[in-house]
C-alpha cells in the first residue's frame, strides 16, 4: 500500500528538516521567507524582537512597511534586478522602523529561490542588526572628522604622520610656515619632501617612532637662505592605535623667531640700563664724596670769617657771610642724601630675616630728641619679621616717622603704625594727623627734590620720599598713600613676608 510508505516517507523527511527548522528558529539573526510581492510568509523570533511585533502582526505584511522611506526604491530596485535574472542574491544596509517608531538599522542578505523551471517562488532573507556597530561608527567618524578639524585650523603648526613618516593631516598654520600646500603634503614622505633635512633629526623621529617624545625650546635652526637665524618651539609625540601600537608621530612646531630676537633685544636693553645705572650710582658716589671736601673748605673759611670779623665788616659783609655758611650747609645736605641715594643699591647688604618692630625702634631712637621736641605720641602695634634690608627698612620707618613730625599742625603729632597681612606679602600703614596732602600731588611727593613748601616753611632736601620709594621698590613693594589736605595722611608700603 502507498499510504503506509507515504507515511514512513513523510516521517523521515520531517525528521531531516527538523534541524533545519530549529536552527532557522533559533538563529540570533532574523531570518525569513518572503513573497514575490514582498509579503512576510514565515519569519522567526529574531526577528520578531527585533521589530518589537508579534509573528501574528508581520505574517500577512510586507516589508515595505517596515522600511524607512527613503531606503525603500533602493531595496526595490534589487528585487527587481533579482527578479528579472540580473542578480543572484544582495547585501545592503538600509532602515527599519520599529513598532514603537525608533529606527533600526540592519544588515540585509537576500537570495532568490527558483524551481525546477528557473520560476521564481520566493526570496530568503537574512537580517542582521547593527544599529549599535553604526553608532559607533558615526561617532567614530564624527571624531575623527572633528579632530580633522581641529588639526586643520588650529592656530598653531601641527602635522600627522604614519610610521612610514607619511603625512595623515596638517594644519593651515603648518602648511603656512613651510610654504607648501596641502594637495602636495597630504600622503607623501615627509623625508621626500626634505631629503636634505640633518643626520639629528632623522635619529629624533627614529627615537619618537619607538614610542619616546622629544622636544625642545627655542631651537635654533639652520638660518634661512636670506642668513636670518630662525628658532622654533617643537614637540614631537608618538600617536598609538588601537592596538596600543606605534601609529606614527604628531608633530607640533611654533616659530618664535620674533619673540627670541625681541627677548634677546630686551635682555641687551637691561644690561645696559643696570650698566649706565651702575655707572650713575658711581659717578654719583665719587662726585658726591669729592665735592665733600671743597664744601668743607667753604664752610670752614665761611665759617672763620663770621667768627672772627662778625660786626666788624658791616651788616652787608655778615649778610654774605652767612649766605655762604647757610648755603654750604644745604649743599652739604644735598651730597648725603644723593650719597644715601646712590648707596640704596650699590652699598646695600643682603636679604635677611628682619623683625619690623627692632627696625623701627632703631628708627625712633634716631628721632628720640625731635620726638621729645614736638611732645608727640607714637604708637607702635606689634610687626611682623619681613625680609630685607635691615639698615634700609629702618630708613623707611625713619623718614616717614620724621615727616610726620614735620608736617605737624598746631596739636602734638600722633603716629600709629601697624601692619596687615596682603596676599604674599605685609601692607605697613604708618598714619598722622599732620596737614595732609591734596590728592592732585600725590603722584609728585616721591618723585626726587620734589617739595610742595618753601624751605622757609618747611626745612629739607625733598628727598627722603623718594628715597622710601627707591628702597621698597629694591625690596619688590610699592609705596602709596591716601590723604587730603588738613586731614592727615596716611602712607602704605609693601614688603616681601618672611
Amino acid at each position: 500500500m502507498p499510504a503506509p510508505r507515504n507515511k514512513k516517507t513523510s516521517s523521515v523527511y520531517d525528521i531531516r528538516l527538523q534541524p533545519f527548522r530549529d536552527a532557522v528558529e533559533y538563529s540570533a539573526i532574523g531570518i525569513a521567507t518572503v513573497g514575490l510581492d514582498g509579503s512576510w510568509i514565515t519569519l522567526n523570533e529574531a526577528l520578531c524582537n527585533l521589530l518589537g511585533y508579534t509573528q501574528k502582526e508581520l505574517l500577512g505584511r510586507t516589508f515595505q512597511d517596515v522600511t524607512y522611506p527613503d531606503d525603500l526604491n533602493a531595496d526595490l530596485e534589487k528585487v527587481r534586478q533579482m527578479l528579472a535574472g540580473e542578480l543572484t542574491h544582495y547585501h545592503m544596509e538600509k532602515r527599519y522602523i520599529h513598532k514603537d517608531g525608533h529606527i533600526i538599522w540592519i544588515i540585509l542578505s537576500v537570495s532568490l529561490v527558483r524551481d525546477k523551471e528557473r520560476e521564481p517562488l520566493y526570496f530568503v532573507s537574512q537580517i542582521q542588526d547593527i544599529t549599535q556597530r553604526k553608532k559607533v561608527a558615526d561617532e567614530l567618524a564624527t571624531s575623527a572628522g572633528l579632530l580633522k578639524e581641529f588639526i586643520k585650523n588650529t592656530p598653531a603648526a601641527i602635522a600627522m604622520c604614519d610610521r612610514d613618516m607619511n603625512y595623515l593631516h596638517v594644519s593651515d598654520r603648518w602648511l603656512l610656515a613651510y610654504g607648501v600646500d596641502r594637495d602636495s603634503i597630504i600622503g607623501h614622505s615627509h623625508y621626500d619632501l626634505f631629503p636634505h633635512q640633518s643626520e639629528r633629526w632623522n635619529k629624533i623621529y627614529e627615537r619618537v617612532l619607538e614610542g619616546k617624545p622629544e622636544g625642545c625650546a627655542e631651537d635654533e635652526l639652520p638660518p634661512c637662505p636670506d642668513g636670518t637665524p630662525v628658532w622654533f618651539n617643537w614637540e614631537l609625540l608618538p600617536w598609538h592605535n588601537a592596538k596600543g601600537e606605534v601609529g606614527g608621530l604628531i608633530q607640533f612646531n611654533q616659530n618664535v623667531t620674533q619673540q627670541v630676537l625681541a627677548k634677546q633685544e630686551l635682555e641687551r636693553l637691561i644690561q645696559d640700563l643696570e650698566r649706565s645705572n651702575s655707572e650713575l650710582e658711581q659717578f654719583a658716589y665719587v662726585a658726591s664724596h669729592d665735592m665733600q671736601e671743597p664744601l668743607r673748605a667753604v664752610a670752614g673759611c665761611a665759617e672763620i670769617l663770621k667768627s672772627r670779623f662778625g660786626n666788624q665788616l658791616g651788616e652787608s659783609a655778615d649778610e654774605l657771610i652767612s649766605h655762604i655758611v647757610d648755603g654750604a650747609s644745604r649743599m652739604q645736605g644735598l651730597i648725603n642724601d644723593l650719597l644715601q641715594i646712590s648707596q640704596v643699591s650699590s652699598q646695600a647688604s643682603p636679604f635677611e630675616t628682619v623683625d619690623a618692630n627692632e627696625a623701627c625702634r632703631a628708627a625712633l631712637l634716631n628721632l628720640d630728641a625731635l620726638i621729645k621736641k614736638s611732645a608727640a605720641s607714637i604708637e607702635l602695634t606689634n610687626l611682623p619679621d619681613v625680609m630685607g634690608d635691615r639698615t634700609q627698612i629702618s630708613q623707611i620707618f625713619q623718614n616717614l616717622i620724621s615727616n610726620a613730625l614735620k608736617y605737624r599742625q598746631e596739636e602734638a603729632p600722633q603716629v600709629t603704625i601697624k601692619a596687615t597681612k596682603v596676599n604674599n606679602c605685609w601692607e605697613f600703614a604708618v598714619t598722622d594727623n599732620g596737614i595732609g596732602i591734596a590728592p592732585e600731588f600725590h603722584h609728585k611727593i616721591f618723585g626726587i627734590f620734589q617739595r610742595l613748601h618753601t624751605r622757609n616753611d618747611y626745612p629739607g632736601t625733598g628727598i627722603g620720599l623718594a628715597l622710601c620709594k627707591k628702597i621698597i621698590e629694591r625690596h619688590s613693594g610699592e609705596i602709596w598713600l591716601k590723604s587730603s589736605l588738613g586731614k592727615g595722611a596716611t602712607f602704605y608700603f609693601t614688603l616681601p613676608q618672611n
